[in-house]
């Protein structure tokens, strides 16, 4: 009885035994970890897949600098046959432990170099001295090797146009050829290498077609054969695309920013459950290509037989003229209206030049601006059908018909001056009806009594009269001056008073005032928050920060929280040590926003943010 009693309370000890152990092993296994990743503090990393490091490509570089707290940055040193530059801050994390109430923070930096070789071999970087938390840490080296770009064997890219030559001004079609290699993909698992193929519609969405403007319309798609060195047929797919463009200025043609960019699939994989049906694109590598455009030249317009009215335009083109009213009179408006069609670009066709038309001017009196035309489209919009003027004429003499409108542009076709003509269009001006002057004095005389002054008038008024005499004999009680200043005042205290309002909104939107503003704010901020608990004290000196770059750039408040703030300072050519320091200052009153600190802790954190902030503010600002 005795033992069996022994026996049922030694389980519950047994059990918690094993509890006890496993918890003191997990701590020796994070402690063992801990100790490990201490040991590894800084590294130098190539970035990137090394198989896809070409000469001349940018290869990006990171020092990453694990559990420590501050860190200044590394500087890689110059290398032989390469470029080197400092690419930024990159992403960093925060790594917190609480061991009995004894809490232990350390950070992971990274920090990026872009590297360009320009020659074919290997690359050696030594190691790197990182200052961190005191000390020097020093990276192991690390090496890659630069290989021939072979993108020109992936994908190739060609300018097409037409055959006949280009002139200044033209509308001409061009197409955009594109060759990619069939992508055959491999696989190498325990089961052997397999290799699969993608066709064309989808190897086309590997193609980045937002980067291939103004090509736009995707025309047609197919396969060919090529050659390859060792005589071998390979497969490529080719897709055109076809555009109308205006060739604007004489010399080779060319797009300026055009460039072939795809990620081409090499690798594949399989899913969880092993269907080749449901395959998973593993490795890519990012292509970028120049297209060719062989000879394509635009030629300057001729000299020779251009016409005085001659405008500049450029393709083939008929006129279409219409004048209404068809009866008016001598001084009366005139609507002109002038169609042009043609396969020119008429969005951008400039008007008939009316005025060095002889027949024009003797007949009509023209608007010395030229009218704004308006395009005509087709029923969906997309197409333009006709170039629209409207003038306004009035006729100086009895006119019977609207004299031919002559409109010259030049034929790329048969590289000469044409004129298109829109016959002459019936139309019937008559002369104005005139009063002589003996009308005029008769009818004065026989109205003489008629225009006699009244005597019954009410009282303030005076009497209305007609006879010229009177009206000589008569004076206004307004004198010349206050009348011109009934008229100038109101203006001029219009104007007064918009310039003084234009004044005060320039001075409120300066840049510059801005920036003060924002700074004897953040400045006022900080300074409150140095009488404030620890931990509110580290929250208003965060909020504080961050709202002065927002309001120096006018900009929401909560515009520049986190890591934007540093992307902001980057993009605007700031010391990447005042880029560090600024975002170090903000990660720790946000931390101590969270965890608290004490008052020593909160004094220094106002009188480094106060330093940070006295440093951007020096940084130019776009």
């Amino acid at each position: 009885m005795r033992s069996s009693l022994i026996g049922m309370n030694c389980g519950p000890r047994r059990r918690r035994r094993g509890s006890t152990y496993l918890f003191v092993i997990a701590a020796l296994l994070l402690a063992a970890w801990v100790a490990v990743a201490r040991g590894q503090e800084a590294r130098l990393q190539v970035l990137g897949d090394p198989r896809d490091i070409f000469v001349d490509q940018p290869v990006l570089v990171q020092v990453l600098v694990e559990f420590s707290q501050r860190c200044e940055t590394p500087t890689l040193p110059d290398l032989p046959d390469c470029s080197v530059r400092f690419a930024g801050v990159g992403p960093d994390s925060t790594f917190r432990m609480d061991i009995n109430g004894q809490v232990t923070e350390s950070r992971q930096r990274s920090y990026r170099f872009e590297l360009i070789p320009r020659r074919l071999g290997r690359f050696e970087i030594p190691p790197i001295d990182v200052q961190a938390d005191g000390r020097v840490i020093q990276t192991q080296s690390a090496s890659f090797e630069a290989r021939r770009d072979d993108a020109g064997e992936l994908v190739r890219a060609k300018i097409v146009g037409p055959d006949k030559p280009i002139f200044a001004g033209q509308q001409v079609e061009l197409s955009l050829e594109i060759q990619v290699r069939c992508p055959a993909l491999e696989r190498r698992d325990q089961r052997g290498q397999s290799r699969i193929r993608l066709d064309a519609a989808e190897t086309w969405r590997y193609l980045n077609a937002a980067a291939l403007a103004p090509f736009t319309t995707y025309r047609s798609q197919g396969a060919i054969s090529l050659p390859e060195d060792s005589g071998v047929l390979s497969q490529w797919y080719v897709y055109r695309l076809v555009e109308r463009v205006v060739a604007s200025q004489p010399g080779p043609l060319r797009f300026d920013g055009l460039t072939v960019r795809m990620r081409y699939p090499l690798e594949y994989g399989i899913d969880s459950f092993g269907l080749l049906t449901n395959t998973v694109i593993t490795r890519v590598r990012d292509v970028a290509v120049e297209p060719e455009y062989g000879n394509l030249t635009v030629l300057p317009l001729p000299e020779q037989g251009r016409p005085a009215d001659f405008s500049g335009a450029v393709g083939t083109f008929t006129v279409r003229s219409a004048i209404t009213p068809g009866d008016a009179r001598v001084g009366d408006p005139l609507e002109l209206m002038v169609d042009i069609r043609g396969d020119g670009p008429l969005d951008s066709l400039p008007p008939p030049r009316l005025e060095l038309h002889p027949d024009i001017t003797a007949s009509f009196r023209i608007p010395d601006t030229p009218p704004a035309g308006e395009t005509i489209r087709s029923a969906r919009g997309d197409e333009p059908l006709v170039r629209r003027y409207r003038f306004t004429l009035r006729p100086l003499r009895p006119l019977s018909e609207l004299p031919p409108i002559r409109y010259s542009y030049f034929d790329p076709q048969r590289a000469a001056y044409a004129v298109a003509i829109a016959p002459a269009a019936p139309l019937r001006v008559t002369t104005a009806d005139r009063v002589s002057d003996a009308d005029v004095v008769g009818l004065a005389g026989r109205n003489t009594e008629a225009a006699q002054p009244t005597e019954q008038s009410e009282p303030g008024l005076r009497p209305m009269t007609s006879v010229a005499a009177a009206l000589r004999a008569a004076r206004t009680d307004v004198s010349r001056t206050e009348a011109l200043v009934a008229v100038a005042a109101p203006p001029a205290v219009v104007g007064v008073i918009c310039l003084a309002g234009w004044i005060v909104r320039r001075r409120r939107r300066s840049p510059r005032l801005r920036e003060r503003r924002a700074l004897r704010a953040a400045q006022r901020r900080i300074r409150a928050a140095a009488r404030r608990s620890p931990r509110e004290c580290a929250e208003a000196v965060h909020a504080a920060l961050v709202a002065y770059l927002a309001e120096r750039r006018g900009e929401p408040p909560g515009r520049y929280v986190g890591r934007e703030g540093a992307a902001l300072l980057t993009a605007c050519g700031a010391p990447a040590e005042i880029t560090v320091r600024w975002t170090e200052t903000v990660e720790a009153a946000e931390a101590a926003s969270f965890g608290g600190m004490v008052q020593p802790s909160a004094e220094a954190l106002v009188q480094r943010a106060e330093r940070v902030l006295a440093e951007v503010a020096g940084v130019r600002m776009a």
